[in-house]
C-alpha cells in the first residue's frame, strides 16, 4: 500500500508493537514446535508488518483472559480474532472484520443432533472462559448449565469425558482438533441460530492511529 509521509513517520516512531496471541488455538494462532508464533492470525500478522514497515513482537498467552487483561492494560498493543462487542469497545478499538468464525458445537455421537439453542435447554454446556458468547448464550438460553474451560482441548475433554453434553468454539477451530482422531467419539454441527462471529484486531486505544492504515491492508 502507499503510505503518505506523515503516516511513515507515525508509523517509525512506533517502535516494536507487542501482539498477543493464544498458545493453543489453531488454526487460528497457536505456538510451533518452536515456540514460534504460528497459524492464521501469524500470516496476516506478517503481511501487515511488511506492508506497513512496522516491528511485530508476538508474545503468547496460556488463556483468553488474560490476553484481553494486557490488551486493555496497554501491556501488547494488538491481538486477532477479538470479537467487537459493545463492552469491549469501552475499552478497545477494532479493526474492520477480516475473517469469519462461525459457532459449532460437539457433542458425542450417540447423542440426539442439536441445531439450535432450544435444544439445548437445561444442558451442560462447556464455553471457554473470557469468550463474550458466555454473555450471548445465558441470554438466549437462561436455563443453560455453563461449564467454563480453559481451552479448546479441555472443553471437547469435557465432553468426551461425559463432564458435560456439548462444547461450543469456533467451526475452525473445532474441526481442526477433530480431524486429529484424537476425539473419535465426538462430531460436530453449526449451531443456526447464533450469527456468524467475525474476527478484528483488537488494539489498545493508545493505537487508535493505526486502525485506518490496518484496514487499508486488510482491504
Amino acid at each position: 500500500i502507499q503510505l503518505s509521509n506523515n503516516e511513515q513517520d507515525y508509523l517509525s516512531q512506533l517502535g516494536e508493537l507487542k501482539l498477543g496471541y493464544l498458545k493453543q488455538w489453531p488454526p487460528m494462532e497457536f505456538s510451533d514446535e518452536q515456540g514460534q508464533f504460528a497459524g492464521i492470525n501469524s500470516d496476516i500478522a506478517h503481511i501487515l508488518a511488511e506492508q506497513l514497515r512496522i516491528k511485530i513482537e508476538p508474545v503468547g498467552f496460556d488463556d483468553w483472559q488474560s490476553l484481553i487483561s494486557a490488551l486493555r492494560s496497554g501491556d501488547i498493543a494488538l491481538a486477532g480474532s477479538v470479537a467487537q462487542t459493545a463492552e469491549r469497545q469501552q475499552f478497545l478499538t477494532f479493526s474492520d472484520p477480516y475473517w469469519p468464525s462461525p459457532w459449532g458445537m460437539v457433542s458425542q455421537l450417540e447423542q440426539v443432533s442439536v441445531f439450535n439453542l432450544a435444544q439445548l435447554a437445561g444442558q451442560r454446556v462447556a464455553v471457554v472462559e473470557g469468550y463474550h458468547l458466555v454473555a450471548q448464550l445465558m441470554a438466549l438460553q437462561p436455563s443453560l448449565k455453563l461449564v467454563l474451560v480453559p481451552d479448546t482441548q479441555s472443553g471437547l475433554a469435557a465432553v468426551n469425558d461425559s463432564h458435560a453434553d456439548v462444547f461450543i468454539d469456533k467451526v475452525v477451530t473445532l474441526a481442526s482438533e477433530l480431524k486429529t482422531g484424537q476425539y473419535p467419539l465426538l462430531k460436530m454441527s453449526l449451531l443456526s441460530d447464533l450469527a456468524d462471529q467475525h474476527s478484528h484486531f483488537g488494539l489498545n486505544p493508545q493505537y487508535a492511529q493505526l486502525i485506518p492504515l490496518i484496514n487499508r491492508v486488510l482491504a
